[in-house]
């Protein structure tokens, strides 16, 4: 209970929450146990999540912002890598930001179906950046804390350094397949389900410790 309460008293907290539960409303309903409830409910987990991040777009630009500005304690390629990220995270908040608009008839946009696959074309970049950025990041881990040599003489004490990384390199891959299903190239609800409840378990970690 006390978990619960501390996730659930944040934003973030409150949207990790709604995420996995409406991704595991997906699994439920590709194993055809009472689909109607749940696609309703999942329908509405995700309205929810909408409407709550409303207006958050500008916090993706004014964090790319300061992401893009010179620092000594990061490559200059991972800090381009991380704002372009956070630009296109941005730019799909923003055009889901005006499909909530439309869906609530206070904006008249005109072929939406286009807008709403504009808008997941900049969730996967987004996503495709960060992972990239993942990438590199682990890689420059690599060459300046375990070598091969150490590697074989069993220094694995360095390893947990890496964690983090690994973490967030398996949540993007997770997550790279939900736009991706958003775009029509994967059919599977159960895969993608779980893909969502994986990455939204991840996201939980660090809001738990």
């Amino acid at each position: 209970m006390d978990t619960w309460l501390k996730l659930n008293s944040t934003r973030k907290g409150h949207d990790a929450i709604a995420r996995l539960l409406q991704y595991a409303c997906k699994i439920v309903t590709s194993w055809h146990l009472f689909p109607a409830w749940f696609q309703q409910l999942e329908t509405t987990l995700r309205l929810n999540r909408k409407v709550l991040r409303f207006g958050t777009f500008a916090d993706s630009l004014n964090a790319a912002r300061k992401k893009a500005a010179p620092s000594s304690s990061q490559e200059p390629f991972i800090r381009i890598l991380e704002a372009l990220s956070l630009i296109c995270n941005a730019g799909y908040l923003f055009v889901d930001h005006l499909l909530i608009l439309n869906a609530s008839k206070l904006l008249n946009l005109p072929d939406s179906p286009r807008w709403a696959r504009i808008s997941n074309q900049f969730w996967l970049a987004s996503i495709l950046h960060q992972l990239v950025s993942d990438f590199v990041k682990l890689g420059i881990k690599l060459k300046q804390s375990v070598t091969f040599k150490g590697v074989v003489k069993g220094q694995f004490d360095k390893l947990h350094e890496l964690e983090p990384i690994f973490l967030s390199i398996v949540k993007n891959l997770m997550n790279m397949f939900l736009p991706l299903a958003a775009l029509g190239y994967v059919k599977r609800k159960g895969f993608v389900g779980v893909c969502g409840v994986g990455s939204s378990y991840i996201n939980m970690l660090p809001l738990l410790k």
